[in-house]
């Protein structure tokens, strides 16, 4: 028998040599064979859609993925410019109408409604997607100030704010203790006593206007004409609603909407094909899915619908590919600059992590093949397990790593310029590791302990072998 202290040193160090490419090729290996499981037909698509998602809805906001689809709308039929809006161009106008037209028209109708009927009709010609909630913030804030501030410079001049309009609200006081009194003669707007004796004419006049205003923000116009008998102050009252407040509305709505400009154009390029009688399949790339399976569906589902079905157009035929089923240029640069990262989860790269699994799973069996070759006695058993236990150790404490320095809430990061750029980078990235599937770590982290602990199985059983050589009865030799 040799003994291993007689070996020689080459064969040592080519047994050293051996365990130690066998570890960088389990680590490697490992991650190309857990790269082919997450690319597979099932879990490559989902990934995907993951990351689109991130590209193209960052933190859930902005509007509803637009893609090309059969054509939805029926040539003849009024066109909706934007879906949940109640706000349409007629028959004659698709062919000619811009989405800057469209974007013009939805503020107009918008700032009529709120005109004619107040608030809660403004919002009845939303739907209750973000945007409805986007126009209930408006109206409690800078809508209600623009509304004030548009009746305040018409009606304060006209005798509102130097007590020309004063009524002896002191002697409504003394006539009906406790109650609200009427403080300017023509203006139906109670006040209370307490609230009245602590202003100045101008304040009290501001308070009578903001009185109007929320008038006009609860009924609209025809509500607070109904507040006002003199014909003079019921003119300025039109004139600051009707002429000064509906303008600026006008603008503060067209601003608003000028985020779902992009969507308004889908649409209205799409019933201008349908009309104009363009197939949908014009350049090959056309019918993503067809619009029946998105109608009627909750924004979210549909959503959830058209990424499905972009991610798997991805997987099949790559990142630029998807890229073309969008309508948005915004939206379509953003997909080609991540066509890298949705490749490597497509069909083409599961063959090749194949490949490449096979041939490093080949090498892997060369290297163990020397290192027990050149190995002595138990040495056999360890030298494999410790270069196992070292690679698949090695991979499982950095993955656990990541996922244990990564918060399980990380929120979409407010910037470089709010947070600083290495904090806001950090951030970006917790929020794109967790906002992607689960699996996407705990497989990996599977597959790199499952061969930590085939090396430790190796070891152990090394160990039990030794153990149990001491307890083998000695040979008798004779003489």
């Amino acid at each position: 028998m040799y003994r291993t202290d007689r070996q020689p040193a080459w064969q040592r160090d080519v047994a050293w040599a051996s365990a130690l490419l066998l570890v960088l090729v389990t680590l490697a290996g490992t991650l190309l064979f857990s790269l082919a499981r997450l690319s597979t037909p099932t879990r490559g698509p989902e990934v995907g859609a993951a990351v689109l998602r991130l590209t193209l809805r960052p933190g859930g906001e902005g509007s509803l993925v637009a893609v090309r689809t059969g054509a939805g709308y029926v040539p003849g039929q009024p066109l909706m410019l934007l879906p949940g809006l109640q706000v349409y161009a007629d028959p004659s106008e698709v062919p000619t109408f811009t989405a800057a037209d469209a974007v013009s028209r939805s503020a107009g109708v918008l700032a009529d409604r709120l005109v004619r009927g107040g608030g809660g009709a403004l919002l009845e010609a939303l739907g209750d997607g973000a945007l409805r909630r986007q126009f209930e913030l408006a109206l409690e804030g800078p809508v209600a100030e623009l509304v004030t501030g548009a009746l305040a410079a018409e009606m304060l001049p006209a005798g509102l704010d130097d007590g020309s309009r004063l009524a002896d609200w002191r002697a409504q006081a003394a006539a009906d203790p406790g109650q609200p009194v009427q403080p300017l003669v023509g203006v139906f707007v109670r006040l209370p006593v307490a609230q009245v004796q602590s202003m100045s004419d101008r304040e009290l006049g501001a308070a009578v206007v903001a009185e109007l205003a929320g008038a006009v923000m609860e009924g609209g116009l025809p509500a607070a004409q109904a507040l006002v008998s003199n014909a003079n102050l019921s003119g300025r009252l039109e004139r600051g609603v009707d002429t000064v407040a509906r303008a600026r509305l006008h603008e503060l709505f067209s601003a608003m909407l000028l985020a779902q400009q992009g969507e308004m154009e889908a649409r209205l390029a799409e019933a201008q094909a349908a009309m104009a009688g363009a197939g949908a399949d014009d350049d090959g790339l056309a019918g993503l899915l067809p619009a029946a399976e998105v109608a009627g569906l909750a924004p979210e589902q549909a959503e959830a619908r058209v990424l499905a079905a972009l991610a798997e157009r991805a997987y099949d035929g790559g990142g630029e590919l998807a890229a073309a089923q969008l309508t948005r240029a915004g939206q379509v640069e953003r997909v080609r600059a991540v066509a890298p990262l949705l490749d490597a989860f497509g069909a083409r790269a599961h063959g090749r992590y194949l490949l490449w699994t096979w041939l490093g799973g080949a090498l892997a069996l060369a290297l163990l093949a020397g290192l027990v070759g050149f190995s002595r006695g138990l040495l056999r058993l360890v030298n494999p397990g410790v270069a196992l236990l070292i690679g698949g150790g090695l991979g499982a404490l950095a993955l656990q790593g990541v996922g244990s320095a990564l918060p399980h809430d990380a929120p979409l990061p407010l910037g470089a310029q709010a947070q600083g750029a290495f904090t806001a980078l950090v951030d970006l990235a917790a929020h794109a590791v967790r906002s992607l599937p689960a699996f996407v770590l705990e497989l990996p982290l599977r597959h790199y302990l499952i061969v930590g602990g085939a090396g430790a199985l190796l070891v152990l059983l090394a160990l039990v072998l030794w153990l149990l050589r001491g307890l083998r009865p000695r040979r008798r030799y004779y003489r």
